[in-house]
């Protein structure tokens, strides 16, 4: 099932519902709660999280839903990368941000460390910040069964 993010009244009413119907089956369905509160919880959260992408989306002035996104900018503020990879040395894990072909080739580099202490991104006058981006309108969710924690996550536009 698609999880897509629509009007804020949309969900803030969604919500509500679900929010009663979980009260209303707590008074009377003693039998089916647990799985029936898990399903009402999950959906609640996800117009919780829908009615906020949209409020942020509205604060910053973006048609629709938005998300912060973490992002490696230069000395100019201009974007280096916005996607972090996880590469693994003799068994550590670390996490870096990838570049792209042309800033490889300038940079001499495949990638920068992640991290607000990092040498190599003082060296190359790089920092890493957060802005706000548009959210695609189709939510990801996922969950290892039932009864366990539902997440959602949201995509950047593309």
């Amino acid at each position: 099932m698609p999880y897509i993010i629509k009007t804020p009244e949309h969900h803030a009413t969604e919500r509500a519902r679900q929010g009663l119907e979980n009260r209303r089956r707590l008074d009377y369905d003693v039998e089916d709660v647990g799985l029936s509160s898990w399903a009402s919880s999950s959906m609640m959260a996800f117009h919780d999280l829908a009615l906020d992408a949209l409020a942020l989306g509205e604060a910053h002035g973006i048609a629709g839903p938005a998300m912060e996104q973490r992002v490696l900018v230069d000395a100019a503020g201009e974007v280096v990368s916005d996607y972090v990879e996880t590469a693994h040395f003799n068994g550590v894990e670390k996490r870096q941000w990838r570049l792209s072909r042309d800033q490889r080739a300038a940079l001499g580099r495949y990638a920068i460390p992640t991290g607000e202490t990092s040498r190599i991104q003082r060296a190359l006058g790089m920092r890493e910040t957060t802005r706000v981006v548009p959210a695609s309108r189709y939510v990801e969710a996922g969950c290892a069964g039932v009864g366990c924690p539902v997440f959602f996550t949201l995509l950047p536009a593309r």
